[in-house]
C-alpha cells in the first residue's frame, strides 16, 4: 500500500508471527503457535494428494512445504532408544537424528528427502533409500 510521501509500505513480517500468537488445538495438547498450525494444514493438504493415489507424490511437492513436512516429522515421531538412526539426505546437505537425544544411532538411513518422508510417514516402504547396515529401522505408525 503506497504510504503519504510515495512508494509502497515495507513488509517486514508476516503478521501472524509477529505476536507468536499460540492455538489450542485439542485439550490435553500442547498449544503450538498459530503460524505453525496454518503451515502445519498446508503439509496436510499436501499429504493428503499423496494418499489419493492419483498420481501426485512427495517428490510433486514444493520444496518449502517438504522441509516443513521433514521438520513436523522429526519433532513428532516418537522414535524409541532401539530404533534411533541417523538420516543423511543425499539431496541437500542436511542430517537429522531419530530418536531421543542420549540414544546412540543404530543406522545410518540416506536418501533423498522425497523419498524419507514417504518412509517415516508410513506411505511407503523406504525401497529408494539405503541403510549403513542394510536394514531400515522400524519406525513407529505415523500419528
Amino acid at each position: 500500500m503506497p504510504q503519504r510521501g510515495g512508494g509502497p509500505r515495507p513488509r517486514t513480517s508476516c503478521p501472524i508471527r509477529r505476536g507468536r500468537p499460540s492455538v489450542q488445538r485439542r485439550p490435553g495438547i500442547e498449544p503450538e503457535q498459530a503460524f505453525h498450525l496454518i503451515a502445519g494444514r498446508l503439509f496436510e493438504v499436501e499429504f493428503h494428494h499423496v494418499d489419493l493415489g492419483l498420481g501426485h507424490d512427495f517428490a510433486d511437492m514444493p520444496a518449502a512445504v517438504l522441509e516443513l513436512g521433514l521438520q513436523r516429522t522429526h519433532d513428532r515421531l516418537p522414535v524409541g532408544e532401539e530404533q534411533a538412526f541417523a538420516l543423511v539426505l543425499t539431496d541437500m546437505d542436511r542430517q537429522l537424528r531419530f530418536g531421543p537425544d542420549t540414544a546412540t544411532a543404530r543406522t545410518t538411513v540416506y536418501g533423498t528427502l522425497p523419498a524419507a518422508l514417504r518412509w517415516l510417514t508410513g506411505r511407503g516402504p523406504g525401497t529408494a533409500l539405503s541403510t549403513s547396515d542394510g536394514a531400515l529401522p522400524v519406525l513407529p505408525p505415523w500419528r
